[in-house]
């Protein structure tokens, strides 16, 4: 079966859980900082479950290992997973990026 989602990719996603912190404007455009995990994992992004609902397009801060990542990334795609009812969204980050779990 052809996955579309897959052939849009700029990289290949990695199944690992992250723990990271994501901060941003919301859906009501208030500013909110929460704590997260990813779902899976790629060089130029990820999937992370969110608790926030947040427009398609929107500029966030993803940070991880401790701060010791930190980058600005683009939300690509926001869905509710069927099997979980867990809200997920699809980034991309916006420019080269530096202590990732993935180089």
């Amino acid at each position: 079966m052809f996955d579309i989602w897959k052939a849009k990719r700029l990289a290949t996603r990695v199944s690992l859980v992250v723990p990271v912190v994501i901060e941003g404007e919301d859906l009501s455009n208030s500013p909110f900082r929460e704590e997260t995990t990813t779902e899976n994992v790629s060089k130029s992004g990820a999937c992370i479950i969110a608790q926030r609902q947040i427009k398609l397009g929107t500029l966030i801060t993803i940070i991880a290992s401790e701060g010791k990542f930190r980058s600005q990334a683009i939300v690509k795609r926001i869905w509710i997973d069927d099997r979980n009812k867990k809200t997920k969204i699809g980034i991309q980050f916006s420019g080269p990026v530096q202590n990732w779990v993935l180089s």
